[in-house]
Formats: structure tokens, C-alpha cells, sequence
């Protein structure tokens, strides 16, 4: 959204006369790596990218809509009246929305023409090891090592790892134990979309964990 505003502000465009052709150009100067704000790259963007800010500008349009902070007719699905066919600034077609529920919002499913079909996932590199080591000795701290192979090895995102608990490391004895059976050490951890999942850690990073934390 600060993007987008950003956007709004260099085009001179107030944020209520927002069509569908201003938001196509916002779309396609991406596509095409045209800078639209201070911090952009200057590179094109993967389409994927493209809809996931289409998509959060959208969704504030129709939380507008539905709050009453824009004209009703400003943004929704196209359609046919007795007079003839009705298009909104903005096309948008939302399904799953309900006013009784606790979180009317959560959920929702967007259709528009603006939106991109059929992506492609990009194609993504996984490092080999090699390169993972290398990578890990230019590292200059001893946290940031560390942080980097909890992500090697669980998979975990920087700040789910800043949510590890120190409570949720084991003891040096208790890592000896874990290392004597051949076991790992499983803790819950609440990650992205508060979601809840087990993460299981092998002895080796538990005792560096454990001396950074010492």
C-alpha cells in the first residue's frame, strides 16, 4: 500500500478516482521494471508479486466499500440492470464475505480482470551444501551462523526463529541424552498466520544454540 500511494502521489491521482485503467498502468509498469516508488529495484516483477499487491489494494477498496468510505457504486462486479450494463470504477467480484460473521474479512476469494492467470511458478535454486558452507563462513557473527542453519535445517523464517524461546533449547546435558539416543528435540513453535507446528532440531545445532546462549 505505500507503493501504491506513493504512486498515487508522483501520478497526481486523488485515491477516491481510482479506475481499472489506473490500475492496469500500476500493473504493467511493474511487469516491465519501471520504477513506481523510491524503493522498487528498477526490475521486473514475477506476476505472482504483481497480484499479491493487486490483491491487498483491492481488498482495501472493497473494505472501503463496505465501511462506507467510497461511493457505493464505486467498486464491485459488473452487471446488468433494466437500463442496461453497470460498470464500477473498479471490477471486483468477492465471494465468502458475511456481515454476521467475527472476521467478514478473513478469507475472502477476489476475481478481476486485473489479475494475472495461469502463473508460472519461478524457478528457485536450492543450494548444495558446498555452497551453504561457503555461504555460512562470510557470515561475520556468531548469530547470524547460527540463525543460518536453523534455516537450513528447519526451514524456519528469520523472524519465526527471533521467536524461539530460550526455555525452548534443551540443557547441555539434555542435548547429550538426545545425542546418546540418536533423537531430535521437538518444540511447538507459532509461526506465519499464527499457525502452530512441531519443529524437530538435531543435537548438533541445539548445542550451538546453546553456547550462543550461554
Amino acid at each position: 500500500m505505500r507503493m501504491f500511494w506513493e504512486h498515487l502521489s508522483n501520478e497526481g491521482r486523488d485515491w477516491k478516482d481510482v479506475d481499472d485503467d489506473f490500475l492496469r498502468d500500476f500493473r504493467n509498469l511493474q511487469r516491465s521494471g519501471v520504477r513506481i516508488s523510491h524503493k522498487q529495484k528498477g526490475e521486473e516483477l514475477f506476476e505472482g508479486t504483481i497480484n499479491g499487491r493487486l490483491m491487498t489494494i483491492l481488498a482495501f477498496y472493497w473494505w472501503c466499500h463496505k465501511n462506507g468510505k467510497v461511493r457505493e457504486d464505486m467498486i464491485g462486479p459488473s452487471r446488468w440492470e433494466e437500463e442496461g450494463h453497470f460498470r464500477p470504477q473498479i471490477v471486483l467480484d468477492v465471494k465468502g464475505y458475511d456481515p454476521r460473521s467475527d472476521s467478514p474479512y478473513k478469507d475472502l476469494k477476489y476475481s478481476s480482470p486485473l489479475l494475472y492467470k495461469n502463473i508460472r511458478a519461478p524457478k528457485r535454486t536450492i543450494p548444495t551444501e558446498d555452497q551453504t558452507s561457503k555461504m555460512q563462513a562470510k557470515l561475520s557473527s556468531f548469530r547470524d551462523q547460527i540463525m543460518s542453519q536453523w534455516t537450513e535445517q528447519t526451514g524456519l523464517r528469520a523472524f519465526e526463529i527471533c521467536k524461539i524461546k530460550v526455555e525452548d533449547v534443551p540443557s547441555f546435558d539434555d542435548i547429550d541424552a538426545l545425542e546418546d539416543a540418536d533423537n531430535h528435540h521437538k518444540f511447538l513453535l507459532k509461526g506465519k498466520g499464527r499457525k502452530e507446528r512441531f519443529i524437530y532440531v538435531q543435537s548438533d545445532l541445539l548445542t550451538s544454540t546453546r553456547e550462543y546462549i550461554e
